[in-house]
């Protein structure tokens, strides 16, 4: 939490402590005021239209556990974070769910709800300035030089490579000249596999 970072944790970080759960543990650990709820709390998260940017880009989206499972003992946000809340939950429009605050030395986003779709994580990732490679909600891997896409449903789909050059996608030998804007067809459950070639 130094140097400018944006740092993000999900659920109950630091809530454990060596005598049982502790939410002002959490809370220094966080840099947020907590509370701890004994009551059992079904953890759907809604991002608020009044949540700041980027995060009001993603309003009314939801997130979390399905159905009515309910889990005991929760740690939320208190009322005093509502200035830095970009989401409530669902079933209590008034209690903060998720916060994002910018702070002198790093950004800090914090979720009680598990379960980030993966719009929230390209949020996160992009202002910490980390590479987004494709804006669908397909799943891609990374690694070794290698980008791989695995379509989660048929279309257009449009990524771009880390680095500068051409591109090249093993399974069918297709180039691309600017590996910064590939666009492939692809149906559902198809995958593909990128390169950059010199």
């Amino acid at each position: 939490m130094t140097d400018n970072r944006t740092v993000a944790f999900v659920g109950p970080a630091g809530l454990l402590s060596p005598t049982g759960p502790d939410a002002g543990r959490a809370g220094r650990l966080l840099g947020l005021d907590l509370t701890q709820i004994d009551e059992p709390t079904i953890l759907r998260g809604v991002i608020s239209a009044q949540a700041p940017p980027p995060w009001n880009s993603l309003a009314e989206q939801t997130w979390g556990t399905y159905g009515k499972t309910a889990f005991a003992p929760v740690l939320l946000p208190t009322a005093k974070s509502l200035p830095t809340a970009v989401a409530s939950l669902e079933s209590t429009p008034d209690q903060p769910a998720a916060v994002w605050e910018k702070r002198q030395n790093h950004t800090l986003f914090w979720s009680a709800v598990p379960g980030l779709q993966p719009a929230m994580l390209r949020t996160i990732a992009q202002t910490a300035g980390i590479p987004v490679l494709a804006n669908q909600d397909d799943s891609v891997y990374a690694g070794r030089g290698f980008v791989g896409i695995h379509a989660a449903s048929a279309g257009a789909k449009r990524l771009r490579l880390p680095r500068p050059g051409q591109a090249l996608e093993l399974l069918s030998g297709k180039t691309w000249p600017d590996a910064s804007q590939i666009t492939i067809d692809l149906n559902y459950g198809d995958t593909a596999i990128f390169i950059n070639t010199p």
